[in-house]
Parts: C-alpha cells; structure tokens; sequence
C-alpha cells in the first residue's frame, strides 16, 4: 500500500473487524451443502438479504422470506432469535488498530448490514463513533458487490477512488473495489488484520 497516495482505509465489519458466527449455523441449516464461499456468494445475492439489508423489509419479513428462499429447518421466530447473535463483537486490538490508523489515515466503515445488527455494533461497541464516515447498507440504500455502492462511497468522501483503500472479507467485495477504481485487500480475520497492520506500522 502507498502512504503517500491513500487517504482513507475504508473496513468491512463482519469477518474483518467483527467476529461473526453465523456461517457454521447457516451451513449446518443447509445439511453442508455448500461450501463457504458458496454460502456467501448465495448470501450476497439473496433477494430475502438484499431487501432486508437495503433497508426495504422488515425484520420480520426478512425472516419469513429466509425460511422460505433457504429451506431452513426453523422457524421464521427461532430464525430471527438467532440472526441477531450473529455478530459476536470485536476482535481483540481492533479499538487500539484503528485508533493508531487515525494518526495518519482517515478510516471509515462499509457494511451490508441490516438495523438489527447495526444497532447491535452501536449498543455492544460504539462501532460507528470510531470511524469517521460510515457507509451501512441499510441506511444508504446501496449494497456491495454492486458498482453503485462503491461509487457511493467515492463520492461521498469526495475523493478520487484510488485514494481508498477498501478491506474486505470476500473476495467478490473485494472485485467491486477494485472494479470502482479503488485499491482493495481481501483480509479474513484478526490474524490477517494484524499482520497487515503490522505491515504498515512494523
């Protein structure tokens, strides 16, 4: 990564900065069906998740609609009753990380993410206070991997795309970044997290 060209390292929350612990229950509801990567592609273009995290359904709605597109083996209540745990909360050093990015980059947060999980990061965290721009699905109406929501993103932080730097989990988030002109990382986990940031900082 160039120091001198990136303003902004925008995060993805979940698997990057936030532990999520939904995938192991999702597959075990689809019989292992897929693979990983398999479930999160079919999750990022789910009609049931893109309304929902486009902030166009209800929670309720939502869960009836997954049931339903998934085959899920519970109902829509114990469905939502576990969704809402999925985010399990911050990887241990993330506080520190960022607030040391701060010393020399602006940092900001780009999440498909719905108002249930959102308000959870804002309750248990305080996530959106330690960012200085934040960019969840829900509210702004666009979701990754699509081009506009990265274009979103660009123009609100009135930048030239290449002065971003996006991370991201899945790599087909990552394509879009890096299709919307914009220096992208795939890194999953706190592992990766601190050997990239210790790349920077040493």
């Amino acid at each position: 990564m160039s120091s001198k060209k990136i303003e902004w390292i925008i995060f993805d929350l979940g698997g990057v900065l936030v532990e999520l612990i939904g995938v192991p229950t999702m597959l075990e509801w689809t019989g292992h069906t897929m693979t990983v990567e398999e479930l999160w592609r079919k999750w990022l273009e789910s009609p049931s998740v893109r309304a929902f995290e486009r902030g166009n359904s209800s929670p309720v709605e939502f869960a009836k609609n997954m049931v339903s597109e998934f085959s899920l083996p519970v109902n829509d209540k114990v469905f939502l009753e576990t969704f809402i745990t999925w985010p399990k909360g911050l990887y241990p050093g993330v506080v520190e990380m960022l607030s040391d990015l701060h010393s020399s980059y602006k940092i900001g947060s780009f999440s498909n993410t719905n108002p249930l999980h959102w308000e959870r990061f804002i309750r248990k965290n305080g996530i959106d206070r330690m960012f200085d721009m934040n960019f969840p699905s829900h509210q702004t109406g666009f979701l990754k991997p699509d081009l506009d929501a990265f274009e979103n993103v660009v123009r609100l932080l009135e930048c030239h795309p290449e002065q971003i730097l996006f991370i991201d989990d899945n790599q087909i988030n990552v394509d879009g970044g890096l299709e919307a002109g914009m220096e992208a990382l795939r890194i999953s986990g706190p592992d990766e997290l601190i050997r990239w940031f210790k790349g920077i900082f040493g």
